[in-house]
């Protein structure tokens, strides 16, 4: 365990945890928030006390950086234990650090039928770009030497197809199945526009929270994925294959974006990127491979 300590006496103090603590310990934390023992106090009054200098005089400040090789739940149960027995304020906030240890990898399926024709959702075949993007992505993935590199795909035939070829050991998610789209699945956007145009202008005005009929939202697919994103922090090395709106729910937790950013973050098709921990987060890298494919995302 990483301990910083901010010196002098504490008359009081904050104590920093990572978010995932919550579903070990019970801790009812969405969206980081500063916990006292009375009531909640948004980060933004906390940081405005901080500029009134409020916790530069006689004040404590502990954060610690979990990491699983170095330390053990039931350590940091004993710390939160204590730290509210003392009255100790408890900060939430997955922007301290992440757990991960090892790179992960997020592709998209390659190119497939219906991405050609414009139409969304679906379980259509490859293309025969999206099947020479599996041969590549087959190549690549051998290149980056990972003796124990797991893959995990959707239960969707164009992610099973893209990595089909991976020498490697390999699970398949209903979670990681794309968002569905309910009375609008195989349709293209025009078509929406045209037969629900007030369900396509709702979409446009927040695309996070906006629910497809009969369907679902992003934010209901942050939710599904929550087990998903807490397995992948334990175990690094996997190459995650799924789908355009999973990956950016993904790449949202961990490079921390709002509600307003996740739903247009660019994961485009024939692209592996790759998340790399570092401390107070992630380093991402975009590795575009040498093959066409049509052009998904929407502004």
């Amino acid at each position: 365990m990483i301990v910083e300590h901010f010196i002098t006496p504490p008359q009081c103090g904050i104590l920093a945890v990572e978010q995932f603590l919550r579903l070990l310990l019970g801790f009812r934390c969405p969206a980081p928030v500063l916990y006292t023992v009375s009531e909640p106090v948004s980060i933004l009054e906390s940081s405005r006390a901080a500029d009134q200098n409020r916790l530069d005089t006689h004040r404590l400040l502990l954060i610690f950086t979990l990491r699983e090789a170095q330390s053990s739940i039931e350590g940091i149960q004993k710390v939160i234990q204590s730290a509210l027995y003392a009255g100790i304020t408890i900060v939430c906030s997955q922007s301290y650090i992440h757990t991960m240890s090892k790179p992960i990898f997020l592709t998209r399926h390659g190119e497939s039928e219906l991405n050609l024709r414009g139409r969304i959702g679906g379980d259509a075949d490859l293309s025969a770009r999206g099947w020479e993007y599996s041969r590549a992505l087959a190549g690549f993935m051998k290149d980056q030497n990972i003796p124990k590199l797991r893959v995990w795909t959707s239960e969707l035939k164009r992610t099973i197809q893209t990595a089909g070829g991976i020498d490697a050991s390999q699970k398949r998610f209903k979670a990681l199945n794309e968002i569905y789209a309910g009375i609008c699945e195989e349709m293209t956007y025009e078509e929406i526009e045209e037969k629900f145009p007030v369900e396509f202008a709702a979409r446009d005005q927040d695309k996070f929270h906006y629910r497809y009929p009969q369907g679902e939202s992003y934010e209901d697919l942050v939710a599904r994925l929550e087990p998903v994103v807490t397995e992948l922090k334990r175990h690094g090395d996997v190459l995650v294959v799924a789908h355009q709106a999973v990956l950016r729910c993904v790449l949202g937790y961990f490079l921390q974006k709002n509600d307003a950013e996740l739903p247009y973050l660019r994961v485009p098709l024939h692209a592996i990127l790759k998340l790399t921990p570092l401390a107070g987060g992630c380093e991402l890298q975009v590795f575009q491979l040498p093959i066409e494919a049509v052009g998904t995302h929407r502004g």
